[in-house]
């Protein structure tokens, strides 16, 4: 059925958009509209939104979904405003009267760069219904962070795993490796914590005023403690040993890994020439630019594509979507676990000697039904 399903989506998703000039308020809804099966993606909210990153973040969701054997179709909602902004009556209203109908027929959205629960929960308030009653079982609970198996930083959990495959495939491991986390938010924060526990140590991170850099490793927990709910670290309250630097210049820091989790669009041709380490991973959607990817591919630094690094969240709300939330959730991690590091070696082998990316290698596979 997967098979099927990625062999009838369109050259490009599904676009359905609104204005609203007084308010300055743009929303988008992007989805891979297959007949029989359900859509779902995150809601992005921030003034940078576009529909060109709405509808490759819809896809991007797709291929999550098929690289994990879920028979859902991806989707991706996008306002364009300060997240400060969106729970305002009147965002809630446009949302409700654009996107409603495919909110109540074929798409399930949740929480995404920017989008905080009380969103989330105010939209679909708007629209009348629960968040997840398109899931075809009445015991289903009523919002996606309440599904089996929901765990704290679960997309950190898969960038980890990602990133320990890849090391392997190199061979190493997460023991011991150096890493250098772009972005301090959810995604950044949790894949410095799993990727800890796996053995790695982080030595450096950076939000959006700078970065924070230690050769001997820095204490995450003290690091979490000075980090507020928007991602940025209080320098003041960094009482442990470090050195601070330019954001950017920290990629270009030696290490084994660059983890990016910061935002879309963020690493760019030049940038991307600075890089040194042999792996790099998208914790991130689209982090990478076009170009800069296959800038990277050429100097033999492998990018593990967010479709693969970025995709446990989303597979843990796909399976439980697409089983109506009976899947045993230990199983459910085993599989995913499973699914991730098979879909990482297997796209370096197919990528290995090649022109073609990470990336391409695994849609490659994907297309082909392996």
């Amino acid at each position: 059925m997967v098979d099927e399903l990625v062999s009838r989506i369109s050259d490009a998703p599904y676009m359905r958009r609104f204005v609203d000039r007084s308010l300055g308020v743009e929303g988008f809804l992007a989805a891979d509209l297959v007949d029989g099966a359900l859509s779902f993606g995150g809601v992005r909210v921030a003034p940078s939104v576009d529909a060109e990153t709405v509808s490759r973040l819809a896809r991007c969701m797709t291929w999550k979904f098929a690289g994990h054997g879920i028979p859902l179709s991806g989707a991706k909602a996008g306002i364009r405003c300060r997240a400060q902004d969106a729970t305002r009556p009147e965002v809630i209203a446009l949302v409700e009267k654009h996107f409603g109908d495919l909110l109540r027929t074929q798409v399930i959205v949740g929480r995404d760069l920017g989008a905080t629960n009380e969103f989330i929960d105010r939209c679909y308030a708007a629209v009348g219904i629960d968040q997840l009653h398109l899931v075809p079982n009445p015991e289903c609970p009523a919002r996606i962070r309440d599904l089996r198996g929901y765990r704290q930083h679960m997309t950190g959990l898969g960038v980890a795993w990602a990133t320990d495959a890849a090391l392997e495939f190199l061979g190493g491991s997460a023991q011991g490796a150096r890493v250098l986390v772009q972005g301090s938010g959810r995604v950044g924060m949790g894949s410095a914590l799993r990727l800890e526990q796996l053995g790695a140590s982080v030595i450096g991170i950076s939000d959006i005023g700078g970065a924070l850099y230690s050769a001997t490793g820095l204490p995450l927990a003290e690091l979490i403690e000075a980090t507020d709910q928007f991602g940025s670290i209080d320098r003041d309250r960094c009482d442990f040993r470090h050195h601070r630097l330019d954001r950017d210049a920290m990629l270009g820091l030696d290490a084994d890994v660059v983890v990016l989790a910061a935002d879309s669009h963020l690493v760019t041709v030049e940038l991307a020439r600075t890089i040194r380490v042999p792996v790099v991973v998208e914790g991130a959607n689209l982090a990478v630019v076009p170009g800069a990817e296959e800038l990277l591919h050429s100097r033999t630094i492998r990018v593990i594509p967010d479709a693969i690094a970025s995709s446990s969240s989303a597979a843990l709300v796909g399976h439980q979507t697409a089983r109506g939330n009976r899947y045993d959730p230990d199983a459910l991690w085993s599989d995913i676990e499973r699914s991730i590091r098979k879909a990482t070696r297997a796209a370096f082998e197919s990528a290995e000697g090649t022109d073609k990316t990470i990336r391409e290698a695994f849609y490659d596979r994907l297309r082909a039904g392996v």
